[in-house]
């Protein structure tokens, strides 16, 4: 059975790292006027995991991460940030490139956050956005 909303903020009631980057994903696919299906199609996804994803029940991988944002055609970081600051490209309904070759670093990223269980991931990527935040 999923957890309830309020069983998923945090000790001092914030939202948790997977409520946010869900949230903002759906804002992401709103923004664009893309359906779930659509996303399904962009990126592989199954529609269903894209839903727990945009609900906060699941804490996507980089390379899943990754995906979104080759969908929303926006950089990575996009992900993690919000309002007028957010530096996010223009609205674009464009088809995504179908390969983007990543650079080395982002591949060793990709590698050891996949090998991290999902509660230092969730810290992880709290932390991503907070210093994504700070550097807008």
């Amino acid at each position: 059975m999923p957890k309830a909303k309020s069983q998923r903020r945090t000790a001092s009631g914030k939202r948790s790292a997977a409520e946010s980057v869900g949230t903002r994903l759906r804002e992401l696919r709103t923004q664009r006027q893309f359906s779930q299906g659509e996303i399904e199609k962009r990126t592989g996804l199954l529609r269903c995991y894209v839903s727990r994803v945009e609900g906060g029940y699941t804490v996507p991988s980089i390379n899943t991460l990754e995906k979104f944002a080759a969908a929303f055609a926006v950089p990575l970081h996009a992900i993690f940030l919000h309002g007028k600051a957010s530096g996010l490209l223009p609205i674009s309904n464009a088809k995504p490139p179908r390969h983007v070759a990543p650079d080395a670093y982002s591949e060793k990223l990709r590698r050891l956050v996949g090998k991290m269980d999902a509660r230092d991931r969730d810290t992880f990527l709290s932390l991503v956005r907070k210093l994504a935040i700070l550097g807008s």
